[in-house]
């Protein structure tokens, strides 16, 4: 059962360890820390909190991740060598399949939104379903305003069109009107 309760959380809560590969340190000896925050419904996203002592090391993303670094600061660089300095306040978006090296001379504190990429056989047909409901949604959308739409008396009468005549069912499974004679053969 999913809980549709909005939650809150302190930006200074305790972390847990959560060390970094040690195959990927390639300077100090940084000690990373980091606490779950919320997941989502389908399991697929997960907000937390990280941080990590000083330090050199590359990180490979499995998954995107975006941060917003809350405090202290970072260096990073792309794998086709751009550098970008993260401070507080500052956001930056990693996708899957990249690997980006951190250098943290001090400190830093990141909140991280991660997501696991949707596999494209099936990001495809989600894309696809969501649009046909989107384009469903407008046609009812108009269908509502149309119908809402009061129409003008002119004072003219309208005749119901007939409903209830009568047919007749035929031995060969053909049905016509009552009345009307068979089809010659």
């Amino acid at each position: 059962m999913t809980s549709s309760r909005i939650s809150n959380f302190s930006a200074l809560m305790e972390l847990q360890a959560a060390p970094i590969n040690p195959d990927w340190i390639l300077d100090g000896a940084p000690v990373a820390r980091n606490r779950i925050l919320a997941n989502s419904t389908d399991r697929f996203a997960w907000t937390m909190l990280w941080d990590c002592t000083a330090g050199q090391f590359n990180w490979i993303y499995t998954v995107d991740e975006t941060v917003h670094v809350i405090e202290g600061s970072v260096t990073v660089t792309d794998m086709d060598g751009s550098t970008n300095t993260l401070g507080a306040g500052d956001i930056a978006f990693f996708p899957a399949g990249t690997t980006a090296h951190w250098h943290i001379e001090n400190y830093v504190r990141k909140v991280a939104f991660c997501q696991r990429p949707v596999p494209l056989a099936v990001g495809l047909p989600l894309r696809t379903l969501r649009r046909l409901i989107d384009q469903l949604r407008k046609v009812t959308d108009l269908i509502r305003a149309s119908l809402a739409q009061p129409v003008a008396d002119t004072g003219a009468e309208v005749q119901a069109p007939q409903i209830g005549t009568p047919v007749a069912h035929f031995k060969d499974g053909n049905a016509r009107l009552a009345g009307s004679r068979s089809p010659r053969v």
